[in-house]
């Protein structure tokens, strides 16, 4: 019977043993991928990554083309810890945290993910505020005034809006581009008699950027009518979705796309839609916002990319750039860029 090769993280965990144990000194030099990859039997690329994960983690320094590879000191691991406090029931606020982690273990650093409902927060910040287990927090899903924490630094991801809190830190999605940017690519496309269905909190959350844009692209297109255009939910549920879609149809009868604030209300105005015998995108394009994984291939709809995972990592790095850096900005607003995708799901009109 053939032997499993290892795999790359079978091979990293034994040579970091064995850096541990001191079989390779520091200074001196590593084994080439190419002995390695004879020594576990595996592909010079798998020897690659094990290779590289031992570099970023601080363990061995790759010199000029030639040089090798040497062992470096260890540094001492981890270096601190950050708190993540947030959702992580959903794909969106999953990879906002997986991006905040791979940039912290990149550090050195640790991050614990809890996510308390309000009325426990407090108590618990006033425990973390009160230890030194934790250096920093990334904050998701939570307002700035829910975060009584003075002595730790904060930094939010796409909550809060910095319009109102000039003293926060904050990475946020470029909420309103995104949705003037896929309105003007379906005017490109040929659909003129588009409408919005927003969600019924919209208007004091962080889709109000998003109505914003989408209210701006219809008024660069000449809609006279563009405020007339924007059909906000009262509830949510799937009746809510199929009552505006008859508030839609009723003001805009040659509707041919509607454009939503989130992923989530794509998916019940495409239910409606199917209810109502409506056919898509033949009759009617349905657009999402913020490309939830699995949902544009179920349903086949455009949507608009929030890159998730580069919102986590740029907060937990310009949170660690203000811990190790006194020198560093801080406070600090940064927007991460968003872009309509999928639009093979939208045909281009005759």
């Amino acid at each position: 019977m053939e032997k499993a090769r290892k795999t790359k993280e079978e091979i990293l965990s034994v040579l970091l043993r064995e850096l541990e144990e001191g079989k390779y000194p520091v200074g001196s030099r590593f084994p080439s991928e190419y002995d390695l990859a004879l020594r576990f039997d595996v592909s010079r690329l798998t020897t690659n990554k094990a290779v590289a994960a031992l570099v970023t983690a601080g363990r061995l320094s790759r010199g000029r083309r030639g040089a090798g590879t040497t062992v470096r000191q260890a540094e001492l691991f981890p270096k601190g810890r950050l708190l993540y406090l947030g959702r992580m029931d959903h794909a969106f606020f999953s990879m906002i945290l997986e991006g905040a982690t791979a940039a912290a273990f990149a550090r050195g650093y640790l991050v614990s993910a809890i996510c308390p409902n309000v009325e426990r927060l407090n108590g618990l910040l006033a425990k973390v505020n009160a230890s030194d287990e934790f250096q920093g927090i990334v904050s998701c899903n939570y307002d700035c005034f829910d975060i009584l924490c003075p002595r730790i630094p904060v930094i939010y991801v796409d909550m809060c809006d910095p319009a109102y809190h000039q003293e926060i830190s904050y990475v946020a999605s470029e909420n309103e581009k995104g949705a003037f940017c896929i309105v003007e690519e379906l005017h490109r496309r040929g659909y003129r008699d588009m409408v919005v269905y927003g969600g019924a909190n919209d208007v004091n959350n962080n889709c109000h950027h998003r109505l914003q844009g989408y209210l701006k692209a219809f008024r660069k297109l000449g809609f006279a009518d563009a405020e007339k255009r924007l059909f906000l939910g009262t509830r949510s549920d799937r009746f809510d979705a199929a009552e505006r879609l008859r508030e839609m149809l009723a003001a805009f009868p040659h509707l041919d796309a509607i454009v939503t604030t989130t992923d989530n209300l794509s998916v019940r105005i495409c239910d409606a839609m199917a209810e109502a015998g409506i056919p898509r995108p033949e009759k009617v394009l349905v657009t999402g916002y913020g490309n939830v994984t699995g949902l544009a291939d179920g349903y086949r709809i455009p949507s608009v990319e929030q890159q998730p995972f580069h919102l986590g990592a740029t907060a937990c790095n310009l949170l660690l750039n203000h811990l190790e850096d006194e020198a560093a900005p801080w406070p600090v607003l940064q927007y991460v860029n968003t872009e309509p995708v999928n639009l093979h799901y939208a045909p281009v009109k005759a």
